[in-house]
């Protein structure tokens, strides 16, 4: 899973790339960052050693749902 969540941060962080990526592959993309934000919830809770991780698991969802909200 760190793997896929990996992609999905490059994918959000090339605007290039987000704009030329089918919106199923981004509907999967969305769906890994949110299963990593719950993993890393699950794991550590919200303590401030994990905030990193979650703004950036936070901020590379809300760029692809901005990408899909953008082709509607």
């Amino acid at each position: 899973m760190a793997t896929d969540c990996i992609s999905a941060v490059r994918l959000a962080r090339d605007p290039a790339q987000l704009q030329q990526t089918p919106a199923a592959d981004l509907v999967t993309a969305a769906a890994v960052l949110a299963k990593g934000l719950v993993s890393v919830i699950d794991s550590g809770g919200l303590r401030p050693q994990r905030a990193e991780a979650l703004d950036l698991l936070d901020s590379a969802g809300r760029a692809i749902g901005d990408e899909l909200r953008r082709r509607r």
